[in-house]
């Protein structure tokens, strides 16, 4: 796949480019999803899951020597030129923009699409009786999904499959009429096979790239809309696949035990787990979870209004320094949690 997208990342300011890769790959280290967040591009998390490293970093060399971005090593960072910046409005202008990356916590799209095109393949050739067919070739944990949903459901999946295919449909059509033309042409079923990449591609006029982000935003979607209605058929064959949290599981017990008043030491010692990786999971969830942790109160309100007084202007362009005699992981950890909270804040 071509990586001509990326420039949708890259501003006239400096980045991390480490960062950009790891918000395009899903890494939730806070470190990624703050400063994800102070560059506005979270909207792209999860978007390339399976981004090779070497592939990322041939693309900015080559764009380096094109004249279109300039990159500090020293720094980690990459920015647009002037020549960049015109690059990006053009491309932009041409191509497809993701719209649902908020959303990409939710599930593993590709282990998604694979366990619905896999049902909606033995409905259909339920519904015309054919048992003699080839089923799509996906991994034995999705196969096994499908089997012991289509015989626990047999009886009700074709009517009801069919309504909330039409549902679905009538629901992706609202955002984007492309999105109901690529799902539909993408399932597989009673002679039927589904359109190729290429064929896609055709039928929708777009780029290589574009084809990808747009369906990995139908993926999210339809995922999003499973989770919102839980007694519909393929919701209860995709259930095990979602997500009800943006938190990892560990971080979410961590929030668990904070939220109810267990102090920070106990949870570490009763979960086993650092200090430093408690404190990393209320990061994560103050991002993720806005108003999930109290600020203030890990803080400590002299500490609050010490912050308050220092640290003016843009968020981002602040700069952290350990006070003497304090611990410098616990005192890094109330600076980025009062960062978080004022960027936030300040919208």
């Amino acid at each position: 796949m071509q990586l001509n997208y990326l420039i949708n990342l890259i501003d006239s300011h400096p980045r991390r480019y480490r960062v950009i890769e790891g918000t395009l790959k899903g890494r939730q280290t806070v470190a990624t999803l703050f400063w994800a967040q102070q560059y506005g591009i979270q909207g792209w998390f999860g978007y390339r899951r399976n981004l090779s490293r070497d592939a990322y970093d041939q693309q900015l060399a080559q764009w380096a020597q094109a004249g279109l971005v300039a990159i500090d090593k020293q720094a980690k960072t990459v920015r647009l030129t002037a020549r960049g910046q015109r690059e990006r409005n053009l491309y932009r202008h041409g191509h497809y923009q993701p719209r649902c990356g908020h959303l990409s916590w939710i599930v593993n799209t590709t282990r998604f699409a694979n366990c619905f095109l896999l049902g909606i393949q033995t409905v259909s050739e339920l519904a015309h009786q054919n048992n003699r067919y080839v089923p799509l070739d996906v991994p034995p944990a999705e196969m096994a999904a499908v089997k012991q949903w289509f015989y626990r459901y047999r009886p009700a999946l074709v009517s009801g499959v069919a309504d909330e295919c039409f549902q679905l449909g009538h629901l992706l059509e609202q955002t984007d009429p492309r999105w109901p033309q690529l799902l539909a042409a993408s399932l597989v079923g009673y002679q039927t096979s589904g359109l190729y990449d290429q064929q896609l591609r055709q039928l929708l006029k777009l780029s290589a790239d574009s084809l990808a982000l747009l369906k990995h935003d139908v993926w999210l979607t339809v995922a999003a809309t499973m989770l919102k209605k839980p007694d519909w058929l393929l919701s209860r064959l995709t259930k095990p696949l979602l997500r009800q949290s943006p938190l990892s599981r560990s971080a979410a017990k961590t929030l668990a035990c904070y939220r109810s008043g267990i102090p920070l030491d106990e949870i570490s010692r009763r979960r086993r787990i650092k200090i430093t990786t408690v404190r990393e999971h209320l990061l994560a969830a103050a991002i993720q979870l806005p108003g999930s942790v109290d600020a203030r109160q890990l803080i400590g309100p002299k500490r609050w209004d010490e912050f308050a007084d220092l640290f003016r202007g843009p968020v981002a362009s602040w700069h952290w320094t350990p006070q003497n005699g304090s611990d410098p992981a616990e005192s890094f950890f109330a600076f980025r949690l009062y960062q978080i909270v004022r960027s936030q804040q300040d919208g």
